[in-house]
């Protein structure tokens, strides 16, 4: 199964075939990786007795086991038609850090450092899924924690931290600052068949001596007692498998000023 985004009609189509703005009349190739059995067949067998309640919440379900989050500020519009809002001002895109303020509930990433049976409670429960199915957000939840690694990143982190808290308390020393980095320059060719790692993807230090070697996007921490949101930079790399796993349920890369071409010819 293929996933494509265009942002030209098919009419508009160049006498060549090949787009210019969208992939650089085809020197931009993304990786190509299948689609996981599971969802490719609930979004594409009407016979499957689930396929109806996935599509028609299939945003639900894409936020509840998102790492990060779109928002801002829609007006609804009025009429009959097609599905669609208008945004005034400022799209901006914000995941979190690992555990939440105090009194707070756990959301998007924040719920993968809980075991599956907590996350999807708690998710099952909230409003905005109110219509989603169990059975279904319970596989969608088990699909993501293995096959993506941005889940198994935060629940790294989670564990570096218990640890590192753990043996603070019986040496009676202080607990280094522990934090992740997410990668910005995830320059690996994506041309090729790869499947993204977590060291693809992030890297965890416990302490403040030096600087990641490579270019930093988002730096996590276990809990912040500043503002708990952190601003996703719009030209992240990070950005569309963050905020959009059911399209990139393997943290595939999203856009980025560094894609690279194909120059053959």
């Amino acid at each position: 199964m293929s996933i494509l985004f265009f942002q030209n009609f098919i009419a508009e189509r160049p006498t060549d075939g090949k787009f210019t703005q969208c992939c650089h009349k085809g020197k931009v190739i993304l990786t190509q990786i299948p689609y996981p059995p599971y969802l490719k067949n609930l979004i594409s067998n009407p016979q499957d007795k689930l396929h109806n309640n996935f599509m028609k919440n299939i945003r639900s379900y894409n936020s509840a086991v998102a790492f990060a989050s779109m928002g801002a500020k829609i007006s609804e519009l009025t009429g009959s038609g097609p599905y669609c809002f208008k945004v005034h001002g400022q799209i901006y895109h914000r995941t979190s850090n690992l555990y939440p303020p105090s009194n707070a509930l756990p959301t998007y990433a924040q719920l993968y450092v809980l075991d599956t049976t907590q996350a999807i409670d708690k998710r099952i429960h909230h409003p905005a899924n109110s219509k989603c199915n169990k059975d279904i957000m319970k596989q969608l939840d088990q699909l993501i924690r293995q096959i993506n690694p941005y889940a198994l990143s935060f629940k790294t982190l989670g564990e570096v931290h218990q640890s590192a808290l753990e043996l603070a308390t019986t040496s009676n020393t202080k607990l280094p600052t522990i934090n992740m980095i997410f990668k910005g320059d995830r320059s690996s060719d994506r041309r090729r068949y790869n499947l993204p790692s977590m060291d693809d993807v992030a890297m965890i230090f416990n302490n403040e001596d030096g600087e990641p070697p490579f270019k930093r996007d988002i730096k996590v921490y276990p809990k912040s007692n500043d503002n708990d949101l952190i601003i996703l930079n719009v030209l992240s790399p990070n950005l569309d498998p963050m905020v959009y796993p059911i399209l990139f349920p393997h943290g595939e890369p999203g856009w980025s000023p560094n894609m690279i071409a194909d120059n053959s010819d």
